[in-house]
């Protein structure tokens, strides 16, 4: 978070999401989000926010990259992009 707040000429961070509510708002005040929230499909859905950043834990980059690709954003994901390889 602080390398992309150095950044800020070309990345705005706009909003923070955290299972835990409380860290999701004191992460957002710290570096002045628009908002925080807890539900990955608030930030799926708004059309301010065009590239998602998948930092979560390891089981749930997968998951969350495919979601953030089928509503049409930009990802940065993490290292390792999955864990275990997902059966169609």
């Amino acid at each position: 978070m602080p390398n992309l707040e150095k950044l800020g000429n070309k990345f705005k961070i706009y909003a923070i999401v955290n299972k835990t509510p409380y860290k999701a708002k004191a992460i957002a005040d710290q570096y002045h989000a628009h908002y925080a929230t807890c539900n990955i499909d608030d930030i799926l859905s708004d059309e301010n926010i065009d590239l998602v950043m998948v930092t979560t834990r390891h089981n749930l980059h997968g998951e969350y990259v495919l979601k953030a690709l089928n509503a049409g954003k930009n990802v940065f994901v993490e290292k390792p992009l999955c864990i275990k390889r997902r059966r169609t």
